[in-house]
């Protein structure tokens, strides 16, 4: 049983069966409701610039793109909700490999080594190299975004600061607290 997943806002298809060793070159720029809808699916407040320079090449069943990537983006703050500017300029390095759900078994575990974090799955035909840029800027984007006054209106809401929590947290407390009681 097979589970249906949404056609992607993003999709520029290249087919294997055209690549070589020789780089294939894909320039992409996302329009304006390619952007919008991107935007929707990471939950950022706009993408005002998204673009990619791609070469591809392949050998056998793999597929390697490397590139650029370009993108203007407004993120909301992890703390405040204000928008928080990013500007990426990153390079890409990605590797096509065949859909290896194909050939599991059901309840099979698939060992992915640190090497395959940056491998996507091709279907034998074709690779949405769109989508994989889409993937990469979302992962560029800093999890936690914070604007400038973040930490001010944390304070304000009474939000502790990273470093009075935890061990070191509490140790600072406690010796406060000593401080205090030893007259000092």
């Amino acid at each position: 049983m097979s589970v249906a997943v949404p056609d992607p806002e993003w999709s520029h298809n290249v087919l294997i069966a055209q690549l070589g060793d020789s780089p294939f070159g894909v320039s992409l720029t996302a329009d304006d409701g390619v952007r919008k809808a991107l935007a929707r699916r990471f939950h950022l407040i706009d993408i005002a610039r998204l673009e990619a320079n791609l070469a591809l090449t392949r050998e056998g069943d793999e597929v390697r793109l490397t590139g650029q990537l370009w993108a203007e983006a407004t993120q909301a703050c992890s703390i405040s909700g204000q928008g928080v500017s990013a500007i990426l300029n990153e390079p890409l390095a990605l590797l096509f490999l065949p859909d290896a759900s194909e050939s599991a078994t059901p309840n099979e575990e698939i060992e992915l080594a640190a090497d395959d974090c940056d491998t996507l799955w091709h279907d034998g035909r074709v690779v949405d190299v769109a989508e994989a840029v889409a993937q990469s800027f979302a992962l560029a984007l800093d999890p936690y975004p914070r604007a400038p006054n973040a930490e001010e209106i944390a304070r304000a809401a009474g939000i502790k600061a990273e470093e009075e929590v935890g061990a070191f947290g509490a140790l600072a407390a406690l010796k406060a607290q000593m401080a205090r009681k030893n007259g000092g």
